[in-house]
């Protein structure tokens, strides 16, 4: 059985758009015969630490306050998650913030020294227009050091000056027919389908 890990910032059951994508995405690949796991962050201390939600297995970081000091706890944390990362056939981080700001280190030691391919989706915006040069650099820095790489719209790819091997459009779900369709429809507009190589 293939395994894939998902690192993002947010899950289930907090609410907003990457963590119903990630949710999506987790529920297909298990039907798929994936074994998934999430590794997340939350600032919620009544939430389980480990749980199993639809076959998902979902390990969450308990993060304080923002600051340096939750920054440098949440590395600690992931590095102590490493075996995680190296046990999964793929692991896909979900924007740019979750490799830079936390998993930098893990991720550099997964590449370098276990020859782990990773992969990232760049999701929405920061909320500031223009992008800052500074966030402009880390994603562009990011999407060169990964393996493969998704932006959710085409405007990523414009505004970040970057390239991604998918463009896909999240925040929509469809019946099975209509999936079939837009799949059908996507395979004749691109021929880059499948971004684990």
């Amino acid at each position: 059985m293939k395994k894939i890990t998902f690192v993002c910032a947010r899950f289930h059951p907090d609410v907003g758009g990457v963590e119903k994508h990630v949710l999506e995405l987790s529920r297909q690949f298990t039907l798929d015969g994936y074994k998934v796991t999430v590794i997340t962050v939350t600032k919620n201390e009544n939430a389980r630490r480990n749980e199993n939600y639809e076959g998902i297995n979902i390990i969450r970081i308990l993060a304080g306050r923002d600051g340096i000091i939750n920054r440098l706890y949440v590395n600690f944390e992931f590095l102590r998650l490493i075996k995680v990362i190296i046990k999964s056939d793929y692991v896909h981080f979900h924007d740019y913030f979750t490799i830079w700001g936390w998993n930098l280190l893990s991720v550099l030691m997964a590449k370098a020294i276990f020859k782990k391919k990773i992969y990232v989706t760049f999701h929405g915006w920061e909320g500031t227009f223009p992008p800052r040069k500074s966030v402009i650099f880390k994603r562009k820095i990011i999407n060169e050091f990964c393996d493969g790489s998704i932006s959710i719209g085409h405007f990523i790819e414009k505004w970040y000056s970057t390239t991604s091997d998918v463009v896909s459009y999240g925040a929509t779900s469809f019946t099975c027919l209509e999936h079939k369709k837009i799949i059908s429809i996507r395979k004749k507009r691109c021929n880059k389908t499948v971004i684990y190589r």
